[in-house]
């Protein structure tokens, strides 16, 4: 997995859950990168997904990647104790 210093949210501009996602980060005042993949350049989309297909092994969004951990989909609970809050 990819191991990052930020935590890194993986999201699309139209995906409902990503925007919750992105929404609850803020207003937990996490500090992290933003990768919204549908407005990528294509080289930079190809490492991102790479990104996001290595640490789960799949291709799914919303995906946050933090320390050695990673959390799939808009799961509240999940986001709070990984950035403990």
């Amino acid at each position: 997995m990819t191991d990052v210093q930020k935590p890194r949210l993986y999201m699309l501009s139209t995906c409902v859950w990503c925007r919750k996602t992105k929404r609850l980060l803020d207003e937990l005042g996490v500090d992290y990168e933003k990768y919204v993949m549908d407005q990528l350049p294509v080289e930079e989309k190809k490492v991102r997904t790479a990104e996001v297909r290595e640490a789960t092994g799949r291709t799914a969004f919303p995906t946050i990647l933090y320390g050695g951990g990673v959390i799939v989909g808009y799961n509240v609970s999940e986001i709070k104790k990984a950035f403990g809050k």
